[in-house]
């Protein structure tokens, strides 16, 4: 199962929460129950990858509405093609996706790799200063071959780090 947090925050509170995240990575979230990792890779490139971090699900990745089939398999996640937008939130409510409210943070390639290679990543998280950049994801990227382009639901384009932003999270 998958989902997008509702709730915005910039960049460096995203990585606090993320780093949080993983001291105590069993989550109950809308009594979903489960362990959940978000979307996003961090420097050192490797261990770090979201596409690492992320486990395979071997009954396919769903939304929270349990009827919105994402993909089979960790592989397809990172082959850039999805069936479907990733827009509802933990309690299989839409999210809203006007002005900047479709970006994600992920920092993370079409490949599940950290993305940040041109150095496009808040100077290594450490930044919010103005001109600041990093990657985000789409949330109203389908990227079915014929909808939005290939892999711009993990990386769309690259965004301020004072952006409020989202975070894709996957059921492990």
């Amino acid at each position: 199962m998958l989902f997008i947090l509702p709730q915005f925050s910039t960049y460096s509170d995203t990585v606090l929460t993320f780093r949080k995240s993983q001291e105590n990575s069993t989550t109950y979230i809308a009594n979903l129950g489960g362990t959940f990792v978000a979307w996003l890779s961090l420097p050192p490139n490797g261990a770090n990858d979201a596409g690492t971090r992320t486990s395979d699900n071997s009954t396919g990745y769903f939304l929270t509405d349990r009827a919105t089939f994402i993909d089979e398999h960790k592989a397809d996640l990172t082959d850039g093609l999805i069936a479907a937008p990733i827009g509802l939130d933990e309690n299989g409510a839409q999210v809203s996706t006007g002005g900047l409210a479709w970006t994600v943070w992920t920092n993370t390639s079409v490949f599940g790799t950290e993305g940040s290679g041109s150095g496009v990543d808040c100077q290594d998280f450490t930044s919010t200063a103005s001109g600041e950049l990093c990657i985000v994801g789409d949330v109203r990227a389908v990227c079915n071959g014929t909808g939005s382009p290939q892999g711009s639901w993990s990386r769309a384009n690259n965004s301020a780090c004072t952006t409020l932003a989202r975070l894709f999270c996957f059921q492990q």
